[in-house]
């Protein structure tokens, strides 16, 4: 009779652990397949079935988004900048504030040879100055910050950098082994 508490022990112990594993997302990113390979509009369902894997992935809701862990390692979004362009950020947990290349500068109208050089970012490279402004708004999905800081830095980045600037602003977010979560 004891050996047989002992096996469901074991079993319940195994059933609440592998719930637990599928519950946060701890498994290979291949078996996520439905899931696209740049920011996504998020269902209103918290736990949605994956028809690839069988496993229940969750979703962060309303007024959320999910900003996909790519090839390369790194987060991306596809954000609309005021309004009006489409900007492809690397998001930077490291940097302070937001950076916009030259040709996304250009893309959004902003008149930064104008403005004051004024910003100096030191970076593996070397130095780099830069000029402040405000970006109107940045939405991703269904999150939509406003009045975000910025620097446009002249030299050779390559990518935009979606920084502290953007993610503090938010209500929260989060990482998984798959993607960060920003919530509104």
């Amino acid at each position: 009779m004891s050996s047989n508490y002992i096996t469901a022990g074991i079993i319940s112990v195994g059933l609440v652990v592998a719930a637990f594993v599928i519950r946060d997302g701890y498994m290979r990113p291949e078996h996520d397949a439905n899931i696209a390979n740049q920011s996504v509009a998020v269902a209103d369902t918290k736990r949605v079935q994956n028809p690839v894997s069988g496993f229940e992935v969750e979703y962060p809701g309303p007024s959320a988004a999910s900003l996909k862990k790519q090839a390369d390692d790194f987060y991306w979004a596809e954000a609309t900048v005021n309004d009006r362009s489409h900007i492809k950020f690397m998001v930077d947990t490291g940097a302070s504030i937001c950076v916009l290349t030259v040709k996304d500068a250009d893309k959004l109208g902003i008149q930064w040879r104008d403005l004051p050089k004024d910003v100096k970012i030191t970076t593996a490279g070397g130095v780099i100055f830069g000029s402040r402004v405000v970006l109107d708004e940045i939405n991703i999905s269904q999150v939509t910050i406003k009045s975000v800081d910025a620097v446009v830095l002249e030299g050779d980045l390559e990518q935009s950098l979606l920084g502290m600037s953007f993610l503090q602003k938010l209500r929260e977010w989060r990482t998984t082994p798959q993607a960060i979560i920003i919530y509104q």
